[in-house]
């Protein structure tokens, strides 16, 4: 009898072994299929670099260098027409010309009066729009691709021809002077331009692309004109358009548009790198609630390797270090990161 329980029990247990044996031969198999998977399915980046680039097409007009990437089957196209130099262009006195030159343009152009060019674009749902930084410039261009040719005929006589109307001057300029007005009531927008005054004295930065309340007052129509005249040319342009588009068939319809623009001379200068030599602070007392502190300092160009551990030193500073006081103390703590062309980081 107890032999029998025995040769049971040792059943019972032949039988376990050899389901678990089952299972971990099934577990293991289905690892190697998912590894193997996972293997296949494992995106090939360098492949699709190249195949992205292949899509990209680079030619010249006139001096006028262009890039066009086709998305076949997009159904919307952008465009932009991009001013290099930034900050390079201006100086203090004329700081913020460019932006105004652009928010002007963008307003009116000799074939398209401001509440016809309104209409036009009301009607295709195509956006014209600019905006400014310490290294370029651009007038950009959203429209869908069945209005393409009539928002690049508005496009580019926005861009050449501007109407550079006073009233529209008058418009632009009081609404721009009052958005500078307010940086200095803003505490968080304050504290940029204290440092930025800091931070980039004796550099080209020092003028910021935007300009002050005081130098885009003193513009007028006429200095818009004169510096619209000396900026639009070919060899200080760069023109970018992405969308399903024929590039044989666009680049025609470039040399059409900007064939007879002057070339220019203009020779890319890069801005020296910002170093501080010394650790400053600088205090300003003002009546508030909240005390508002940044630290700022020198970064590695954004093209060199080095760039890439300190944006992941960076990246620890953020998420180790500033998250202690907000914890602790509840404090907001952000990290301000702005990355002027590989020269400088901040960390607020």
């Amino acid at each position: 009898m107890t032999n029998d329980k025995c040769q049971m029990t040792n059943g019972k247990w032949l039988s376990l072994i050899v389901c678990c044996l089952f299972v971990i031969v099934l577990l293991a198999s289905s690892a190697r299929a998912q590894s193997t998977q996972t293997q296949a399915t494992t995106p090939d980046f360098q492949s699709i670099i190249a195949r992205q680039a292949a899509l990209v097409s680079e030619f010249d007009v006139n001096g006028l260098k262009v890039l066009v990437k086709r998305r076949e089957g997009s159904q919307t196209v952008a465009a932009g027409l991009f001013i290099r130099g930034g900050v390079e262009n201006i100086n203090a006195a004329n700081a913020g010309v460019e932006s105004l030159m652009l928010n002007v343009a963008s307003e009116a152009s000799t074939g398209f009066p401001r509440e016809r060019l309104r209409k036009e674009l009301s009607r295709m749902g195509t956006v014209i729009g600019e905006s400014v930084s310490y290294d370029y410039s651009v007038l950009s261009l959203t429209a869908t691709r069945s209005n393409f040719d009539r928002s690049w005929e508005i496009f580019t006589d926005v861009a050449l021809h501007p109407a550079f109307n006073k009233d529209d001057v008058a418009l632009v300029q009081a609404r721009m002077v009052a958005a500078l007005r307010d940086d200095a009531d803003e505490p968080d927008t304050y504290l940029q331009r204290l440092q930025e005054r800091v931070a980039y004295a004796g550099h080209p930065y020092l003028n910021r692309p935007e300009g002050t309340a005081e130098s885009v007052g003193r513009l007028t129509a006429d200095d818009l004109r004169a510096y619209h005249q000396k900026i639009i040319q070919t060899s200080h342009l760069l023109l970018v358009v992405v969308g399903d588009l024929d590039p044989v068939q666009l680049k025609q319809r470039i040399a059409t548009s900007f064939a007879k623009l002057p070339r220019g001379d203009y020779k890319l200068q890069t801005p020296p790198a910002i170093s501080f030599t010394a650790s400053t602070v600088e205090v300003t007392s003002r009546e508030l609630p909240t005390n508002y502190v940044q630290g700022i300092f020198g970064a590695p160009s954004i093209i060199s390797p080095d760039i890439y551990p300190m944006r992941v030193a960076a990246s620890l500073l953020r998420d180790r270090v500033l998250a202690q006081p907000e914890r602790k103390h509840r404090r907001s703590l952000r990290d301000r990161s702005r990355r002027e062309p590989g020269r400088t980081r901040h960390a607020q």
